[in-house]
């Protein structure tokens, strides 16, 4: 199975879409996940001995922003920063060149609309100035989303109480509507879970009714190999 998830591919694909753009030489184009170093921008924008002014793009990390969040999956917006670095001063003393407003211009035409082939496009989102050290220096970010969804994993039904609370003594039967699920509960209110149940055990493994003589906060959960925890029961005894 491979682990490589989708905001990895999407900035992997932005990168590259925007290198297969730069071949001019026109502009360089950066990586944030591949790691980029202050000396990298400064080479690129001349400030190097040698160096050929240009302009800069990084793709920036991604945000997620909910967008239904009652939703299972859940479902969000995942927001791809492109951010665009001039230094006007030093670009025009050799080439003139693109201008950081001409490569954001470029940069929408580029990635709006575009599809990498995951059942989803790329929309621009907005673009703000962004603030930079060197005054002399120019800086645009620009946003771009796509709609995502998490599918959730196959999860352990939640376990019944019977009885569901009320005054002790009570015998209690515990069940699970998953079959081959293991069934953890803690009488003390602590979080119920195979990990709870080693040593010390705060958590103990279901295997027939037991009595619950006094008052307790009981609490329930199932767990199961390739499953995810299912949620947890909680019945008061007082």
């Amino acid at each position: 199975m491979s682990t490589t998830t989708i905001l990895e591919l999407d900035q992997e694909d932005i990168t590259a879409r925007l290198l297969d753009d730069s071949v001019t030489g026109a502009f360089k184009v950066f990586s944030q996940r591949r790691g980029v170093t202050e000396s990298d921008i400064m080479t690129a924008l001349g400030a190097v001995q040698g160096s050929k002014p240009g302009l800069v793009a990084i793709v920036l990390m991604p945000r997620l922003i909910p967008d239904a969040p009652g939703s299972p999956g859940p479902r969000y917006f995942t927001r791809y920063p492109v951010q665009v670095i001039d230094w006007p001063v030093m670009r025009k003393q050799v080439t003139g060149g693109l201008s950081a407003e001409a490569l954001c211009e470029r940069v929408r035409q580029i990635l709006h609309y575009q599809s990498f082939g995951r059942g989803q496009v790329l929309t621009f989102d907005g673009m703000e100035p962004a603030p930079m050290a060197n005054e002399t220096q120019v800086s645009y970010i620009l946003y771009f989303r796509r709609l995502g969804m998490d599918t959730p994993p196959a999860k352990c039904a939640t376990c019944g109480i019977s009885p569901n609370g009320g005054a002790s003594p009570q015998t209690v039967t515990l069940t699970c509507g998953t079959a081959g699920a293991a069934i953890y509960y803690s009488v003390d209110g602590s979080y119920p879970s195979a990990l709870a149940a080693a040593t010390p055990p705060t958590s103990l493994l279901y295997s027939a009714p037991f009595a619950v003589a006094a008052a307790a906060t009981l609490r329930v959960s199932a767990e199961k190999t390739g499953y995810a925890q299912g949620d947890v029961s909680q019945a008061i005894f007082t």
